[in-house]
């Protein structure tokens, strides 16, 4: 068996790594899916998809492989950022459907913060003021329940 130095092997090993550049990422899909409301408005205004792909290969964005964004690649894209969304609802509403599973409450938007359900207060019901004649009527019934508490001034 050939033994091998371990010290070597670190530096051909840095040194390779070295050689390599990594590949750009291309966040074509989050690019796609966050400005998929401003696509739509214009495909509807009569744009075509080459010319949307166009725009956006123009501000960079690109195949993972560095090519240009194309229009056929822009609605493979979006198809696929539909589908995802669709099984998206259909697991969640599978979900809501179980009778097993409780409901998750609502989640806090991003910056803000909330109290695990059992470190928050009760929800205090709210507090009715009665009318004057229902106050006085409260008072007097009150009243005569303790009457016998008082003592009589003679």
């Amino acid at each position: 068996m050939t033994k091998i130095d371990t010290n070597k092997l670190a530096a051909s090993v840095a040194r390779e790594q070295a050689k390599r550049t990594p590949r750009p990422g291309s966040n074509a899909m989050a690019i796609i899916r966050a400005n998929l409301s401003a696509i739509e408005a214009l495909r509807s205004q009569g744009f075509t998809w080459a010319a949307i792909a166009a725009g956006f290969a123009a501000q960079g964005v690109a195949h993972r492989d560095g090519h240009p964004l194309t229009g056929r690649r822009l609605t493979a894209l979006i198809d696929s950022i539909r589908r995802q969304d669709a099984q998206r609802l259909a697991r969640q509403d599978k979900r809501l459907r179980r009778a097993d599973l409780a409901r998750a409450p609502p989640r806090p938007k991003a910056g803000q913060t909330a109290l695990a359900p059992e470190l928050q207060s009760p929800a205090a019901a709210p507090e009715t003021t009665p009318s004057g004649e229902a106050e006085d009527a409260i008072r007097r019934q009150q009243f005569e329940a303790t009457r016998s508490l008082f003592k009589k001034k003679e």
